[in-house]
């Protein structure tokens, strides 16, 4: 068709209206035939070639097989084998502890050659020799157990500018609180009888404390002051006193450390021949922060308790003393080295009691020696008030207890 002259397709598409002529029919149809999908025609030509195409693959299985490496063992067929390796999703073989440490490639922003090359002994040297960061300084790296942050941030002058300030054990362990001054004045003390003041810390607690007793004759000589331990069985004697003479002021002075079972007594003897009062206790101190250690103690003394169970016969002459059995007992006198049997007036009377146990801490007992009692039965008789016996007669009258 050469000898045709060439068109240009520009030329041809140039004009405005167009008219092809020539055909009949539906053009369309004419020429391509009715509408249908491509791949029906496709699918038609593949299916008319399937058993040719399927014979040619198969002839092939076992050289696709080698390129593709090992087969299986059970397969036939390229789609058995291709089946047999695809056993999972592509997206599932990126595992998580992968893609956990995709971040951290983030850090690699400068280039390793750029970081220190020295080695760990030229560190240590630059830490030990030039900054002074020896063995003995890092151990107290320990004592940094806490975050700074949470400790005070107060000056001593932030301290010591509040104008109320309460010293606590924190700062002087030597003590926790400070015993108040605190006197025990009693009423009458009948003649020829034996009282006892008695100072103990509640439970638990050590006290140091500073006591001064004492005692005023009153124009009769007869008084006598003591000071004594006492573990609520046995008393100990620390020192006593007498008055040289009527008129004289007999004290006494106390310094030392009492514990609920070893505590404090004024022993005060009145054999004036009149009730007296002029006796008195007054102590202060410290309760300590600590109780201090005990020792065993070893009563090398052979003291015997203070108080017993009367082993004598109650007297019956001059005067019937059998109802008044249950106050009868019998006191060891240290003096005579023997017991002597009493008649208890009062029995840890409580004095005082300690605001937060409750515990009686100041208490008072009186006992007078039975003998002494049937020496003055007649002075009682004569003047109860005088000798001091009224309030112990009238507690007696009312239990239904006369002598």
């Amino acid at each position: 068709m050469g000898y045709f002259r060439p068109l240009d397709p520009k030329k041809v598409w140039e004009y405005i209206t167009r008219t092809l002529t020539g055909f009949t029919g539906t053009p369309r149809s004419n020429l391509v035939g009715a509408d249908e999908p491509i791949y029906t025609r496709l699918d038609k030509k593949i299916t008319d070639h399937e058993t040719a195409i399927s014979n040619k693959i198969t002839s092939h299985d076992s050289d696709i097989k080698d390129r593709l490496g090992d087969p299986t063992a059970d397969a036939t067929t390229i789609y058995d084998f291709v089946k047999a390796q695809l056993d999972a999703k592509v997206s599932s073989r990126m595992s998580n502890q992968y893609e956990s440490k995709l971040p951290k490639l983030d850090n690699l922003d400068v280039a390793v050659s750029t970081r220190s090359n020295h080695s760990p002994a030229d560190v240590r040297n630059e830490l030990e020799t030039n900054l002074g960061l020896t063995s003995s300084r890092v151990s107290k790296l320990d004592n940094l157990d806490v975050k700074i942050s949470t400790r005070s941030s107060h000056t001593p002058a932030d301290v010591w500018s509040y104008s109320n300030r309460t010293l606590t054990q924190s700062k002087f362990p030597f003590w926790s609180a400070i015993i108040t001054p605190s006197h025990i004045l009693n009423t009458d003390l009948p003649t020829d009888s034996i009282g006892y003041q008695t100072v103990q810390p509640p439970s638990g607690e050590t006290w140091f404390i500073f006591a001064l007793g004492g005692c005023n004759s009153n124009g009769h000589s007869g008084m006598q002051l003591a000071w004594e331990f006492y573990d609520g069985t046995t008393e100990y004697f620390i020192a006593r006193a007498h008055p040289w003479h009527a008129d004289a002021v007999s004290e006494t002075l106390f310094a030392g450390i009492i514990t609920n079972e070893m505590y404090l007594r004024q022993y005060v003897r009145n054999i004036t021949g009149y009730a007296s009062n002029d006796y008195y206790l007054g102590y202060s101190g410290f309760k300590l922060s600590e109780r201090f250690s005990k020792p065993k103690k070893i009563n090398n003394l052979k003291i015997p308790p203070f108080k017993r169970k009367t082993q004598f016969d109650i007297p019956k002459s001059p005067i019937d003393l059998t109802p008044l059995e249950k106050y009868i007992c019998d006191i060891y006198d240290h003096e005579r080295k023997a017991y002597v049997q009493a008649i208890i007036l009062e029995e840890d009377t409580p004095l005082a009691v300690d605001p937060k146990t409750n515990f009686p801490v100041e208490r008072f007992s009186c006992y007078v020696y039975v003998e002494n009692l049937l020496k003055i039965l007649d002075q009682i008789k004569i003047d109860p008030v005088r000798t001091g016996y009224k309030k112990y007669l009238d507690k007696w009258k009312a239990e239904g207890i006369t002598i």
